[in-house]
């Protein structure tokens, strides 16, 4: 509701005689569609406000190249709101957290576009990310490295833990120098069990 400015008759009465709707103006029906208590009106109202929808132009959008050509797809609501909610808590300082999905639920969906957006966020305070996609099984990295790629995203991979130690030790952010965002997506599958991998300090740069 506070998306809307108050209620102004004179407008009001403008747009209904320029509609030529004027006998409706009374009306219980009337009434009752403009009230901002409405499920439709809450919808529009937050959709439509100047900041989601400059943010649905800027990130929620994507053509992914397929066997039969482009597809335009479109950010789902949940990844909306996960993607609002690591803003948020980002902007309150917590500097960990989970998303919680079920299967086929769009994971990769989702890390690319916190790719694309995190990127941002991260840059307009003077930091440069890097991110990471875990799987455990060679399947599934070849599967997300098809996703991210047919995105747009540069991908690069790690499979060994050595490799991975020595990837996120380093300050390097991007391994192409095209200027496309990059994800490197990890194989956990053949890794020792090692708790000395990565320390927190290894990343802390």
């Amino acid at each position: 509701e506070s998306l809307l400015d108050d209620e102004d008759d004179a407008i009001e009465d403008e747009v209904l005689r320029d509609n030529n709707l004027v006998a409706i103006k009374h009306s219980a029906e009337f009434a009752s569609n403009k009230s901002p208590h409405t499920p439709t009106n809450r919808i529009c109202s937050s959709l439509f406000s100047r900041e989601r929808l400059a943010f649905l132009l800027q990130y929620a959008l994507v053509y992914v190249n397929e066997a039969d050509g482009k597809q335009k797809h479109v950010m789902r609501y949940p990844q909306l709101f996960a993607t609002k909610a690591i803003e948020r808590k980002l902007n309150e300082g917590t500097r960990q957290g989970i998303i919680w999905h079920t299967q086929g639920s769009g994971k990769t969906a989702l890390a690319y576009y916190n790719t694309r957006f995190l990127t941002d966020y991260f840059q307009a305070r003077g930091t440069v990310p890097k991110f990471y996609f875990i799987v455990d099984r060679l399947d599934l990295l070849t599967q997300a490295k098809g996703e991210f790629t047919a995105r747009g995203l540069k991908v690069h991979t790690i499979d060994s833990r050595e490799a991975f130690a020595r990837d996120i030790k380093t300050t390097k952010a991007v391994h192409n120098d095209t200027g496309r965002p990059e994800i490197t997506v990890v194989n956990i599958q053949k890794f020792k069990d090692d708790p000395d991998v990565v320390r927190t300090e290894d990343y802390d740069v």
